[in-house]
């Protein structure tokens, strides 16, 4: 296993707790805002309008009238957004029809005014597609129902879990064989924003005395964000300790002197307790000599069978070192169990 520095390990999870870090805290300072662009005042925050096409004034119509030659009236503006709609009937010698909405938000919403029996041949059916980002996102058809009158604040539409940055949202009916009708009133899209009063926001556009503002429809609490944060921080920390541990601990379990072999077990290899027994046996016989040597001495006498069992006793010695000199020049025929393990042998 090759060695990691501490060093290296130590800056890794320095930048990896760094990282998550930033990111709660950010979350700390960020709340979440929802926002109306309307038919006919646009962006109540950022002032951009619905683009309509195609642009001739007699496709789409704000809030038009019987007067007027529509038809197709809402029958209640007290339940309209603002009070204002924006509606157009596609005919089949057109190319194309919609309008497309800038936002830059997490989610979006889109509000029809959808028709039902009002008591007169004329078109109500909707169909349209929902393109956002370039990209299909929805085939929205409307089939009127016999209940009288008209559905209103219909949600047409919904996209979520967005990223936070500019997206474009395209409404079209495409190229029919038939007669539909589109009848917009709004569209509600949340966005994230900074806390930070030093921060720098978009202001507002000015709107007109009538119009509904849209305040703040979900806000995260402050101190649940701080707990979350905390909580986070503690994790990390919890994390960051025991990574440490454990690549401390494998770094102690890779090193050599912990594989050096332990010494002979409490039952060595029989050639062990024969070089024993044989120099135990050449210390006996020495023991025994000079004693008998001392003896002579002392007797102070020329015994030949003494002088016999001398000769035999230097014998015996001579022979015993002998066999010991190639007991520990062979050495023991067994390894201990750790050498073994460590040379690979079985």
């Amino acid at each position: 296993m090759p060695y990691s520095p501490p060093f290296r390990t130590s800056l890794g999870i320095v930048l990896i707790f760094s990282f998550f870090s930033y990111h709660l805290l950010a979350l700390a300072h960020a709340k979440t805002v929802s926002r109306i662009i309307d038919d006919t005042y646009g962006d109540e925050a950022t002032g951009y309008l619905p683009v309509y096409y195609p642009h001739d004034s007699w496709v789409w119509r704000r809030n038009c009238n019987s007067e007027q030659g529509c038809e197709i009236v809402p029958d209640d503006e007290n339940k309209i957004q603002n009070k204002t709609w924006t509606a157009a009937t596609y005919r089949t010698n057109m190319t194309a029809m919609g309008l497309t909405l800038q936002f830059e938000g997490t989610a979006i919403s889109v509000y029809f005014i959808q028709t039902n029996d009002i008591g007169k041949n004329n078109t109500r059916i909707t169909e349209c597609n929902f393109t956002l980002d370039g990209t299909l996102s929805y085939q929205f058809v409307h089939e009127p129902t016999s209940e009288r009158g008209f559905d209103y604040n219909y949600e047409a539409y919904r996209a979520t879990a967005l990223a936070n940055k500019q997206h474009t949202l395209d409404i079209a009916t495409g190229i029919l064989d038939h007669q539909v009708y589109i009848s917009f009133d709004y569209a509600r899209y949340t966005t994230e924003i900074s806390d930070d009063p030093n921060s720098t926001n978009i202001s507002p556009s000015p709107s007109p005395s009538n119009t509904t503002v849209v305040e703040l429809k979900k806000r995260i609490s402050v101190g649940v964000i701080v707990g979350a944060v905390v909580g986070g921080v503690g994790l990390l920390c919890i994390v960051a300790v025991t990574l440490l541990l454990i690549l401390r601990r494998k770094r102690r379990s890779s090193h050599p002197h912990d594989q050096i072999p332990k010494p002979y077990p409490g039952n060595p290899p029989p050639e062990m307790n024969q070089i024993k027994e044989t120099r135990e046996q050449l210390r006996s016989l020495q023991t025994q000599k000079r004693r008998n040597i001392d003896g002579l001495a002392y007797n102070d006498s020329d015994s030949p069978p003494a002088l016999r069992e001398i000769r035999h006793i230097q014998a015996q010695i001579d022979s015993l070192q002998n066999q010991s000199r190639v007991q520990l020049s062979v050495g023991p025929s067994e390894l201990p169990p750790s050498y073994r393990q460590v040379r690979g042998l079985t």
